[in-house]
């Protein structure tokens, strides 16, 4: 498969593709590992959640990596705030009203602020709702590689990579547990090293670097996650394998690529809008398995009305801002 094209519009349908299994993995991990009755399957299943984290991970690093190189920083964070936030802010505002309709716990005003800046982790260190934490990291990133860029436009991503390890082996030592956020940036990394590996032709000193960033990775995550370390660990290498597959098999199944034009909105509601779905329709008496159908069916009903006219159209006014203040010049080569 040769490099991407610099055009920036380009998508590749195998990108789609795993986004489609990386949230297809999220929805199983919660709706059906519930309902299986054989314990080391529904714990496998169960494990499908990090997994599909890892792997969407791993997308973020190779495209944004991507992208920071052939944008102004200006521009880049622009267009990563209005893919992020609008609806993220949604997202927020549905778990702030079901609060006062006390669908769920409330919140006070400043942890509500924490997270709707993604800043928890920060402040409050409270969640208004489990599945958020992996936005907080993704923009964390975001930050993270723009300043990386910015600072260091030539340098390799693996000296930022062991700093990362060496921070959170640092952060261990104090407090005998690895930081979450310390834990899971280097993941990302593993899809900066794809890139890499793509863009050198997949050559063989580019094989051995992914081949020892990957494993570095899975190594870190396994000694300082603190919750399914050694999944974390598998997904990282099984993540990374398919990931190169994909890519050099451009692979294209429509239906998965639907599911990963929409997963970003999809896995933001599905918690929100799919699990009172599927308690309502087990608590009326259906099966578990018609909830769990339901639930995920009202999900990506959501997702996509979200994803069609919350996010597309944040998307259309973050470029229209870069018109209005004259952001967008030509992009820089690396």
């Amino acid at each position: 498969m040769t490099a991407i094209s610099s055009a920036e519009t380009l998508r590749l349908p195998a990108l789609d593709t795993l986004r489609g299994v990386a949230i297809l993995m999220v929805l199983l991990s919660h709706f059906a590992a519930p309902l299986i009755v054989w314990a080391p399957a529904s714990t496998l299943v169960t494990t499908f959640g990090i997994g599909g984290v890892t792997l969407f991970f791993l997308l973020s690093g190779y495209l944004i990596f991507r992208n920071v190189r052939r944008q102004p920083i200006p521009v880049f964070l622009l267009r990563r705030a209005s893919k992020l936030l609008p609806a993220y802010w949604l997202a927020i505002a549905a778990i702030v009203v079901s609060g006062w309709l006390a669908l769920q716990p409330t919140f006070s005003w400043p942890v509500y602020a924490a997270n709707a800046l993604l800043i928890p982790d920060l402040f409050t260190h409270t969640m208004i709702a489990g599945h958020l934490w992996t936005l907080v990291i993704e923009a964390k990133f975001y930050l993270l590689v723009a300043l990386q860029f910015w600072l260091f436009p030539t340098a390799r991503s693996i000296g930022a990579l062991a700093a990362l390890i060496a921070l959170n082996a640092a952060f261990f030592l104090v407090t005998q547990r690895g930081s979450v956020l310390l834990s899971f940036l280097p993941v990302f990394y593993i899809g900066v090293e794809i890139l890499r590996w793509e863009e050198e032709g997949e050559a063989a000193p580019a094989t051995r670097r992914l081949t020892l960033v990957a494993a570095a990775v899975a190594t870190s995550t396994f000694l300082f996650v603190a919750y399914e370390n050694v999944a974390a660990s598998v997904y990282a290498i099984a993540g990374a394998a398919v990931f190169v597959w994909a890519l050099r098999a451009e692979w294209d199944v429509a239906w998965l690529r639907f599911l990963g034009r929409i997963s970003y909105s999809l896995y933001l509601f599905h918690v929100i809008v799919g699990f009172p779905v599927a308690d309502a329709v087990a608590g009326a008496g259906g099966p578990g398995w018609t909830a769990m159908i339901a639930g995920m069916a009202a999900s990506v009903a959501v997702g996509y009305l979200s994803f069609r006219y919350i996010e597309a159209p944040g998307v259309a006014f973050g470029r229209r801002l870069e018109t209005a203040f004259a952001l967008t010049r030509a992009p820089r080569v690396s």
